[in-house]
């Protein structure tokens, strides 16, 4: 028997309490059912007469705003909805449902998030965010309520006969391409799946290379708005935006160098830069290997490096371009900076 799955992104919902209300149940019913409509009654309808009379219920107590009732309700009304149908519960941006606290009458969105994920034997949560600083204060420091309720799973990218079969599925090419994009994405299939499907003219090395640097150059390219995502979190999670940023770019053009080479880079004392790295080696960002600093994603070092160069694709950009990949392929991707490393 298949077991249904149900997906919410919580950056893409408002975090006022009455609104997350009617965004959790919508997006439940509406991947349960495969349906939608513009009431939630009409909506509840389709899954069972009861869940249809706690939701007018709970529409009753949004007129007064009594915010802590609707919270507690809503995931009451999850929990009635397992009871026909197990699930499981994708969420997306997960650390966002701590904005829930600014509002005073609910007071700790975790310890009543906590109470219900006890009692809701039917449905699986798994949790994803982007912002490692905040998911870990939820799921890993013993003062929270979410403190060992969860299990910490590490996705790493695919080996690469695994990417082989991935790419496989997305295009139809030779095994010396294959290879390249493997080499290209480090095996992470969301580059993987990105770099194949903008694809689209006949696919050969030059190709290849061209749609994958045009993707880290293009803003409103998938990887591209992925990386700009990922870095303004990174500069907003910890206290020293500038002293992140220029580190940061630092080790774009210069990876490898060592804190006191650093230092001299940036003029900053050692004491100083050491502390920021520290962050962005428990934040994953940054590896360290004999003295030497690495980034964890070379492909994400790659969007630094032209992201501080500032340059868009055109025609008459084609042959810096062109002469950046070959610089980037000689001296980026070689075997010792692919999987190893990271």
């Amino acid at each position: 028997v298949k077991t249904k799955a149900v997906y919410l992104n919580f950056q893409r919902i408002s975090m006022e309490p009455i609104s997350f209300s009617k965004s959790i149940i919508r997006a439940v019913l509406s991947w349960l059912t495969k349906k939608e409509a513009e009431s939630l009654v009409e909506l509840s309808l389709g899954w069972s007469n009861e869940v249809a009379k706690k939701v007018t219920q709970l529409e009753d107590k949004y007129t007064r705003l009594d915010y802590t009732s609707v919270i507690n309700d809503t995931f009451d009304i999850l929990k009635l909805i397992s009871e026909k149908e197990r699930f499981v519960f994708f969420i997306d941006e997960f650390q966002d449902i701590l904005k829930l606290n600014a509002y005073k009458e609910i007071e700790n969105i975790i310890n009543l998030f906590r109470v219900h994920l006890q009692s809701q034997n039917n449905i699986f949560y798994l949790f994803s965010g982007s912002n490692i600083k905040l998911m870990k204060e939820i799921f890993f420091e013993s003062s929270s309520a979410m403190f060992s309720e969860a299990k910490n799973i590490q996705l790493y990218p695919f080996d690469k006969e695994s990417s082989k079969q991935l790419i496989e599925k997305l295009i139809r090419t030779n095994d010396k391409n294959k290879n390249y994009i493997y080499k290209l994405t480090g095996g992470n299939p969301f580059y993987i799946y990105i770099l194949c499907n903008s694809l689209s003219e006949e696919i050969n090395i030059d190709t290849i290379k061209r749609e994958y640097l045009k993707n880290l150059i293009e803003s409103g390219s998938p990887l591209y708005n992925y990386f700009d995502y990922l870095f303004e979190n990174l500069l907003n999670a910890l206290p020293s935006k500038t002293g992140v940023k220029n580190i940061v770019l630092c080790l774009a053009k210069k990876e490898g160098i060592k804190l006191i080479k650093l230092s001299e880079e940036l003029g900053k004392s050692t004491t100083y830069l050491n502390n920021i790295l520290k962050k962005l080696l428990k934040l994953g960002v940054l590896l360290k290997e004999d003295s030497r600093y690495y980034f964890v994603d070379p492909v994400f070092r790659d969007w630094v490096r032209l992201y501080e160069l500032d340059i868009g694709y055109s025609e008459q950009t084609r042959k810096s371009i062109e002469k950046y990949i070959s610089n980037l392929e000689e001296r980026y991707l070689q075997t010792s900076t692919e999987l190893g490393k990271a």
